[in-house]
């Protein structure tokens, strides 16, 4: 496969996670403050985990920048 057609691969799969998390990071914050009896003050516990997951998947990127051929 060509390098461009990677790199159209990856970016389509950058937006999918980008939308995905968009539509279910609402959803999940909303099921915690419901969880906690309507407590907003939970989301600031609940974050900083998926942030600690989000940097988990990024120690799995192991190449930079494409280059131009």
């Amino acid at each position: 496969m060509e390098a461009n057609g990677n790199l159209a691969t990856y970016t389509g799969l950058y937006y999918v996670a980008g939308t995905l998390a968009a539509v279910v990071g609402p959803i999940l914050n909303g099921w915690v403050i419901d969880l906690t009896g309507n407590n907003y003050n939970r989301i600031f516990l609940v974050t900083p985990g998926f942030f600690v997951l989000a940097i988990v998947c990024m120690l799995g990127v192991t190449t930079g920048e494409a280059r131009p051929r």
